[in-house]
């Protein structure tokens, strides 16, 4: 479609933006559920009933990126040219199953504009994925088939994330490498704002205000980045903090929102859940200023 033969490019641009916003920006109407089925969280998320109804960031609209259920048929509509990845999917997460990412539910967008041609693509892309938070909770496999499946127009205009760091008693090593995967991948946009969702245990009874759970400080995340030794008080053996430092490779943000999705745990019996309880309690201080410090750019 050339400019001469469109009647709609022969419209002024500022015309063609109110179309593209009232394609692809969200409307007051409920978002549409997506009739796919993704993969459950393996945390329990208090906050579920909300995070389907407002943003990720609070004035923010978003999308939920999420890995779809791989023993779930997709229906005959459904995309097939989306990358497939593996996933570990079953109880004990030892079944490895391929499957690619969905949207999780619809807030009214309308895409097909982008196909329409070239000058589309550029002026309606650059709307869409500015605009929006792309959240992945803890599907962080999701991020570099989705991201790769982009154009390379499409992605660089990704500027907003969210993310979910699972529990760390919990992480396998393959978790570990899709995680440092996905940091390397966030870290060649030109992200401007990042929310990370940390799960965090809280023991019952007196939770984190019991005073045998210390308060993690600053200066002690501060040695993670290996110019000040780090891991004060306990060894690096009881310690695994490698995923704070691969995320460190995101530099330049605007925002930086740090927030700990709390969960309830039995009291620590061991040093690893002493110190994933203490480092829970320090989650939205210590880590939060710690991090922000590090990857947000001084305006």
């Amino acid at each position: 479609m050339s400019n001469p033969d469109s009647p709609f490019l022969r419209l002024p641009f500022e015309i063609r933006l109110m179309i593209y916003a009232h394609l692809l920006l969200p409307s007051t109407s409920v978002s549409l559920p997506s009739t796919a089925k993704s993969v459950h969280a393996d945390y329990h998320d208090y906050e579920h009933q909300l995070t389907l109804s407002r943003p990720v960031l609070s004035t923010t609209p978003t999308l939920q990126i999420r890995t779809l259920d791989p023993t779930v048929s997709v229906s005959p509509g459904s995309p097939r040219l989306r990358t497939t990845y593996a996933i570990r999917h079953d109880r004990f997460r030892a079944r490895i199953m391929h499957t690619t990412y969905t949207l999780l539910s619809n807030p009214g967008l309308h895409p097909a504009i982008l196909s329409v041609s070239h000058q589309t693509h550029a002026e309606a892309a650059d709307l869409l994925y500015s605009s929006y938070v792309f959240a992945f909770d803890t599907h962080v496999e999701a991020i570099v088939p989705f991201l790769s499946d982009l154009t390379p127009f499409s992605r660089a205009r990704v500027c907003k994330v969210a993310l979910t760091k699972r529990a760390l008693p919990y992480c396998k090593e393959f978790d570990r490498l899709e995680w440092a995967a996905a940091c390397r991948c966030l870290a060649s946009l030109a992200l401007k704002s990042l929310e990370l969702g940390v799960v965090a245990g809280k023991p019952s009874f007196l939770g984190w205000d019991d005073p045998a759970i210390p308060s993690l400080e600053v200066s002690y995340f501060a040695g993670l980045d290996g110019r000040n030794g780090g891991g004060g008080g306990w060894g690096n053996e009881v310690v695994d903090m490698e995923w704070a430092r691969q995320l460190m490779v995101i530099k330049g943000l605007r925002e930086c929102r740090v927030r700990a999705i709390v969960e309830h745990c039995p009291p620590p019996g061991s040093d690893m859940m002493a110190f994933w309880v203490a480092f829970s309690k320090s989650v939205e201080g210590a880590f939060g200023e710690w991090v922000r410090g590090v990857m947000c750019e001084v305006v």
